[in-house]
């Protein structure tokens, strides 16, 4: 893990609150998920994703939702990161850090790998996070839990 200043763990916070603020856009009943591509400068927003379903998705009669069911892993709802992707336009992902509001899921987390993005931190653990390790670690990828960012004192 990377030793990063007061000042990036200051932005990465930051960030996160946007992330956050995406979220609350999402249409989903149980969890809001919300995911951005910034700068690793953090100088550009380039992207940003929120858990949701298609444009001009019916509402579901029987959920009242987008939702197509409400058991766990099966709403039917994009992904957030996977939302950010599909209007991530920019050349050079390996420049750019993804912040999600949740570690991702493993199909997620491969997904981010496949993309070319090099740095990614999450506000909250959510579900297993087993998968994060052999799969982002292993191919070399910063990743972390925006709390346990190490900070080297400047």
């Amino acid at each position: 893990m990377k030793i990063h200043s007061q000042r990036f763990q200051q932005k990465l916070k930051l960030f996160g609150e946007i992330a956050q603020q995406i979220a609350s856009l999402s249409v989903a009943s149980r969890l809001k998920v919300g995911a951005i591509a910034v700068k690793n400068d953090f100088s550009k927003i380039a992207s940003f994703g929120y858990n949701g379903s298609y444009s001009n998705a019916p509402i579901n009669s029987g959920t009242g939702t987008e939702e197509e069911s409400f058991e766990p892993g099966q709403s039917g709802l994009i992904h957030a990161e996977i939302n950010m992707i599909a209007k991530f336009r920019e050349p050079d992902p390996e420049n750019y850090m993804v912040i999600v509001t949740h570690s991702p899921c493993k199909m997620c987390t491969k997904v981010l790998v496949n993309a070319g993005f090099k740095d990614i931190y999450w506000i909250e653990d959510y579900r297993d996070t087993a998968h994060l390790w052999p799969i982002l670690g292993g191919n070399g990828i910063e990743h972390a839990k925006i709390s346990n960012i190490i900070v080297k004192n400047c």
